[in-house]
């Protein structure tokens, strides 16, 4: 496997993507200006701040859509989209000494490259590309788009540092640039607060940005291996039948999909077979918050440890619900988040923070599910077919993340590793089909 050391200068494997970036018009600038204004960062969106500049964390979400478009429209669709959420103009200023914040100054357009579909598993290495390339924090802005052009379709890829977004959000962002590609005008957004606030943590701090230098971070970036990106979608009679299933189960389809990707593993895996198994599984706080269509980081998490002798998937997605049940209520996000900023923000050494913060995300297996999508996916002659993602790696070598989401009645999974396990997803799916027999 091929191996990048990015502990340099952070360069991008396919040369400039710059090319299509160039910088913001007055108007646009002046726009953005007026509504956005510089804050701390809260304590989820430092934790991540931290754990990218070790390994990178930021993550990635596609979209195929059912036309093709030129450059310029591509790029004014994607401008309007930047200027509806102010955070997709935002760099972190401020370094590990001081209080890092989110600033609008670097006054570029999100870059945009274009490659064309030579063959219907392009958008796949491009995914690869985009998660094995660090961003800069220091330099807004924290997101990429890359375009894959097919003869009658197109696949929009992102890659989006943390800070600035989740799951939720950036199927939102695919969605507004779909909207605004088929020449539907979008509305501004106020830039959002962080939970931190939102649960009344914390109070809005401004900063004068000429005041605090980027600077130097001593934490050290590992080389890192190039991961691998795998697919399968099912089908809207299979997806229907393992939802109305789970339903009368009284389960959810979240901790179904989670179980049954457990239990894959553990087929295919000598070590998961033989050893305890850890799941990740982040969750939306964005209903408990109220949030509404914000680009922005609003996610807890939950880790669940399952030993070798559990192998009963309809257990393991009870244990799955209970648990993320647990925290899953205003009372508790509030309480887990008050813990993680009395340890984020505290006056221990940020490496020893930081080896924390590693030892912490550990896992063998990550599963992200933003669910059923309940906007419209038909925007005037375009429509979004298929929603692939979100996925992200984290510093463990060998962990695997799947990301899933519902879209037009068919559940799209996306499954990324730097060391795979072969046939992950193939297998969940066979475990799932003997559900309904």
């Amino acid at each position: 496997m091929q191996q990048n050391n990015y502990q340099g200068k952070l360069q991008h494997p396919l040369g400039s993507i710059q090319k299509h970036a160039g910088s913001l018009s007055n108007a646009h600038l002046k726009q953005i200006s007026m509504k956005f204004t510089n804050r701390n960062l809260g304590a989820i969106e430092k934790v991540f701040w931290l754990l990218d500049q070790v390994s990178q964390v930021h993550f990635a979400f596609a979209a195929e859509i059912d036309a093709v478009r030129n450059e310029n429209e591509w790029q004014s669709a994607i401008d309007a989209t930047q200027m509806r959420h102010p955070l997709l103009s935002a760099k972190i200023a401020g370094d590990n000494e001081t209080q890092p914040f989110f600033d609008f100054s670097d006054k570029k357009k999100i870059p945009v490259r274009f490659v064309e579909g030579l063959d219907d598993t392009r958008w796949l290495s491009e995914i690869e590309t985009e998660l094995s390339v660090p961003f800069d924090w220091s330099t807004a802005p924290l997101l990429r788009v890359v375009i894959v052009q097919y003869q009658n379709r197109s696949v929009i890829v992102i890659a989006a540092h943390h800070c600035i977004a989740d799951g939720v959000g950036l199927s939102l962002v695919i969605r507004d640039i779909v909207a605004a590609l088929a020449g539907q005008p979008l509305g501004t957004l106020p830039p959002p607060m962080s939970a931190d606030e939102y649960l009344n943590l914390a109070k809005p701090m401004r900063h004068d940005g000429e005041k605090h230098a980027s600077g130097t971070t001593s934490i050290q970036r590992k080389a890192e291996i190039r991961p691998q990106v795998f697919q399968q979608v099912l089908s809207e009679s299979l997806t229907e039948q393992i939802v109305n299933k789970v339903k009368a189960e009284k389960s959810t389809v979240n901790a179904v999909l989670s179980a049954a990707l457990v239990l894959a593993g553990k087929k295919l895996s000598e070590t998961w077979k033989h050893n305890e198994v850890r799941l990740v599984v982040p969750v939306s706080i964005r209903q408990a918050l109220q949030i509404g269509e914000d680009c922005g980081l609003f996610i807890t998490k939950k880790t669940i440890n399952f030993q070798p002798n559990e192998l009963v998937l309809w257990s393991l997605a009870n244990k799955i619900n209970k648990e993320i049940a647990e925290i899953n209520t205003l009372g508790s996000i509030a309480a887990e988040t008050e813990g993680i900023r009395q340890f984020i923000f505290s006056p221990m050494d940020i490496t020893d923070i930081s080896d924390i913060l590693q030892n912490d995300v550990g896992r063998e297996i990550m599963v992200s599910n933003i669910g059923r999508i309940n906007y419209n996916t038909q925007t005037g002659k375009i429509k979004i077919n298929s929603l692939w993602g979100p996925i992200a790696l984290s510093g463990s070598i060998g962990d695997q993340t799947v990301g899933i989401s519902t879209i037009n009645g068919k559940m799209h999974l996306l499954h990324v590793s730097r060391i795979p396990i072969p046939a992950l997803l193939e297998t969940t799916v066979d475990i799932l089909q003997e559900l309904l027999n």
